[in-house]
């Protein structure tokens, strides 16, 4: 007749099952310890909002902290989950072109996560889109004004951001005739990418505005010889033989 486990191994398994209920006495412990810290943690930050810490009052914060504390926790994962349905639903608007509800949603986002650098520049990007859009001056200019604010808030998170560099860029010299304010963030783009090539197009169209005309001229040089579109080469060439010929339109 063959041995049992429980036979044959009495005592390995007395300890097996001991060694469990350690455990779970450990585990429990461990989560009853991690409330307390969490209340305690709570109730400090509390204090330093009350006006007077008098003993009575702490007693009834230490009681109002453990009934709320999982209420808290509730609602702060419920407003979690909103700001990711904002964020996503955002982003399936501005994938179907459709820029209004999409900014609408991305500025909800941002209430809930305003330390993301994304949400800002498609934020940014929305606006600039309805700006263009917009037929009425005065909206079109608070368009591009919310724009640049969202960008520059892009910058303020991530310093180094290409794609915000390259759009605020765009944004100074095409919409708001700022295009002085262009030339600093188009160095940064381009000396942490030495090869974008619109980047060096809206360098190009700089020189050419402040009278550099030579240096315009290598910047063409040099999408020519980076750039592998044939469009973008030949658009370079074009550009550099009016240069070249005074018939550069600015």
């Amino acid at each position: 007749m063959a041995t049992s486990r429980r036979a044959k191994y009495p005592l390995l398994i007395g300890r097996k099952r001991g060694l469990g209920i350690v455990v779970i006495l450990a585990l429990a412990l461990l989560f009853v310890q991690g409330c307390k810290r969490e209340e305690k943690i709570m109730l400090e930050k509390l204090l330093h909002t009350e006006p007077a810490r008098d003993e009575t009052r702490i007693a009834e914060l230490e009681r109002d902290i453990k009934l709320l504390l999982s209420e808290v926790k509730r609602t702060v994962g419920a407003t979690e989950k909103l700001g990711t349905y904002y964020r996503m639903l955002a982003v399936e608007f501005m994938d179907r072109d459709m820029f209004g509800p999409a900014l609408e949603n991305f500025r909800k986002a941002i209430e809930i996560y305003p330390g993301n650098h994304q949400l800002s520049y498609y934020a940014g990007v929305c606006a600039s889109l309805l700006a263009k859009a917009e037929a009425r001056a005065k909206e079109k200019e608070q368009l591009f004004e919310e724009a640049r604010q969202h960008y520059l808030q892009a910058l303020r998170l991530r310093p180094n951001f290409g794609e915000v560099l390259y759009a605020l860029s765009v944004l100074y010299i095409f919409e708001m005739e700022m295009p002085l304010a262009a030339e600093p963030l188009l160095n940064t783009l381009l000396s942490q990418e030495p090869e974008h090539v619109q980047g060096l197009f809206l360098m190009a169209r700089l020189k050419v505005l402040s009278g550099s005309i030579e240096e315009a001229v290598e910047l063409y040089d040099r999408i020519i010889k980076v750039s592998e579109d044939k469009e973008e080469q030949e658009k370079a060439r074009e550009n550099r033989q009016a240069l070249l010929e005074g018939a550069y339109e600015r």
